[in-house]
C-alpha cells in the first residue's frame, strides 16, 4: 500500500519469479533508478505471491507467468479478488502465444517481456 514520506509517495512492490537472479536484479534496478519505489517483498512461486499479496496489499505486483506451484496468471486472478487496488504486470521471458492470450484476458494485466540478456539460460 502506497504511503507518503516527506510528501513523495512510496509506491510498494511485490516482486514474483522463480529465478533468484532476475529478482535480485529488478530490486537493483528500482533502488537505483525509482527512489520512491520500495520493494515490499520477493516471492518465488504462485502461491507465496498469493499470500503476500493478501497480507500486504503492494500498489504493483510484479508476476512471471511460469511459477512454479500455481501460475502466474491464476496468481493474478487470486490477486485480484485478494488485492482489488493491486495493479500487475506480467515478466515473461520467452513468449507463448497461448499463455500470452490468457495472460492479456486476466484483469489488470500486461505482459511485458524481459530484457533478452537478462533471460533464464
Amino acid at each position: 500500500m502506497s504511503y507518503e514520506r516527506n510528501r513523495c509517495l512510496i509506491i510498494s512492490i511485490l516482486v514474483t519469479d522463480d529465478f533468484g537472479s532476475w529478482r535480485r536484479f529488478v530490486f537493483s534496478m528500482i533502488v537505483e533508478k525509482e527512489p520512491d519505489w520500495q520493494i515490499a517483498c520477493e516471492v518465488s512461486d504462485g502461491l507465496e505471491a498469493v499470500k503476500q499479496a493478501e497480507e500486504l496489499k503492494p500498489d504493483l505486483i510484479l508476476l512471471d507467468i511460469a511459477l512454479p506451484k500455481l501460475n502466474g496468471v491464476e496468481a493474478a486472478r487470486r490477486n485480484r479478488k485478494l488485492a482489488p487496488d493491486s495493479k500487475v504486470l506480467f515478466l515473461r521471458s520467452l513468449p507463448d502465444q497461448d499463455i500470452v492470450r490468457e495472460a492479456l484476458h486476466t484483469p489488470a494485466s500486461s505482459p511485458k517481456r524481459q530484457a533478452s540478456a537478462l533471460c533464464r539460460p
